[in-house]
């Protein structure tokens, strides 16, 4: 019963979204839409790395900031990964010391990595909002 509901969503699905799909079309100029500078002034304005048309600038400072927090932001993602490749490598050892050595190894270092990605976090923070700002 299960299944067959499962099997019915995945086919229905495509019909449902073709049926709506003339009631979200709006008009667009797509050769400006896919545009590769247009797409990555959009991704910096939305992340407010940019300005958008009519807005006010940001200081030097504040892009500094922002700037940093992205690139710690993405070194923390990049240990929380390494840290459970470490852990899978770990867990499919099959009682392979020499394996199991290495996956402690890499997830002792992962750990310390995002330990320092952390604290170059709080630090950046500590002297950007107290000390400067």
């Amino acid at each position: 019963m299960a299944t067959s509901a499962v099997v019915f969503i995945l086919l229905a699905s495509p019909f449902a979204l073709a049926w709506l799909e003339g009631d979200l079309a709006v008009e667009t100029n797509y050769a400006e839409a896919f545009k590769f500078s247009n797409s990555l002034d959009n991704l910096a304005a939305e992340a407010k790395l940019i300005n958008k048309p009519g807005e006010t600038p940001i200081s030097l400072m504040t892009f500094i900031g922002r700037l940093i927090y992205y690139a710690l932001g993405l070194l923390g993602v990049i240990f929380l990964i390494l840290a459970i490749l470490a852990g899978l490598r770990w867990m499919t050892a099959s009682d392979n010391e020499e394996i199991v050595a290495k996956a402690k190894s890499s997830l002792w270092n992962a750990a310390l990595g995002a330990l320092v990605a952390l604290s170059a976090y709080a630090v950046t923070y500590f002297i950007i909002n107290t000390v400067i700002g």
